[in-house]
């Protein structure tokens, strides 16, 4: 297998991404073993954002078994993932909403890519996986191109979630200022999002990779939005693609237990504090569950950011027929 792994050079940007001081970023990337994949055709296949550490994990997820049985749940972060997670386990497990409130939602549908867990010890997502006889659930904010190639072989279903880039850049800005330790401004953050240089960069492509998918058998398309918009139809919607119905009094059920405030209370789903040696940073006010809004960035992002991230979305999707939710 051969991955280019290149140094992101430091410049008056990648300076911003600060904790106790700049972060190293590297660039990961793997075109090839396409072979017998009709949809890599509409992958864009550009080198992605990432930290050094992610090589010492990479070999074994790009190696990892795919099973025909597998469930995924792709976004980039900050996409609304906790909340499709948790709607998806549900509508595939006969609404066991029991279980739900009593098994972390980490161990129902585990983060293939995760490097720490929460106490600090080292994750072993792979291991637990391959572990697993029942069927998988599996977490990623891996692009397309860095999913293990055996998802397109077997036909695992994927459910990916988008999102407008200005309410991802805010949630994510207090997602690195309260878990990753983030020392910067809101302004160093959203001037990083915008050059491509967090975690999972570039956003569009990790976006519109999937769009151009949406008609493959195994992807299921939704936003974040729809979401909030309509969630009766994403449940059918999800129900189809997965192959499940249920009454109208069963989904209403469902649907309270998705509630914004269920959601922030259920502490099944949420990593909100970490423990060890993290815990002595940690910002113990800090919400996972934050806001749960369409247009919160509005109360947050000045005009002027709002201007250019509006211009860097339209250059980005010309030639598209995507258009984000306002």
């Amino acid at each position: 297998m051969s991955v280019i792994v290149k140094t992101v050079p430091s410049n008056e940007i990648t300076r911003k991404f600060t904790i106790s001081r700049p972060l190293e970023l590297i660039t990961v990337n793997y075109t090839e073993d396409t072979e017998g994949i009709s949809a890599a055709k509409k992958w864009t296949l550009y080198p992605v954002v990432s930290m050094p550490n992610f090589m010492d994990l990479y070999p074994k997820l790009q190696s990892f078994q795919a099973r025909p049985s597998d469930i995924w749940v792709v976004t980039f972060p900050k996409c609304g993932t906790t909340w499709t997670q948790e709607m998806v386990w549900l509508l595939d497990n006969n609404l066991d909403f029991q279980m739900a409130k009593s098994t972390l939602l980490y161990d129902r549908f585990p983060y293939f890519e995760l490097n720490n867990l929460p106490n600090g010890e080292r994750g072993n997502t792979v291991g637990k996986l391959n572990g697993m006889s029942t069927r998988r659930y599996v977490k990623s904010h891996l692009p397309v191109h860095l999913l293990p190639r055996s998802i397109w072989r077997t036909g695992s279903k994927v459910i990916y979630v988008a999102r407008n880039p200005k309410d991802v850049a805010v949630s994510y800005f207090h997602h690195w200022k309260n878990m990753g330790k983030f020392t910067g401004s809101l302004d160093d953050f959203l001037d990083l999002f915008i050059n491509d240089y967090v975690m999972c960069a570039p956003f569009h492509s990790h976006v519109l990779d999937f769009w151009n998918m949406r008609d493959e058998p195994n992807v299921l398309f939704i936003t974040f939005e729809e979401m909030k918009r309509d969630l009766d139809s994403v449940i059918r919607k999800t129900c189809d693609f997965l192959g499940k119905a249920y009454p109208a009094d069963r989904i209403e059920e469902l649907k309270k237990h998705l509630s914004f405030k269920s959601m922030q209370e259920n502490d099944k789903i949420k990593i909100e504090h970490f423990t060890g040696e993290y815990e002595e940073w940690q910002d113990q006010n800090y919400k996972f569950v934050r806001k749960g809004e369409v247009g919160g960035y509005k109360s947050e992002m000045a005009p002027h950011w709002i201007e250019r991230f509006n211009k860097w979305s339209h250059t980005e999707l010309q030639g598209s027929d995507f258009k984000f939710e306002e």
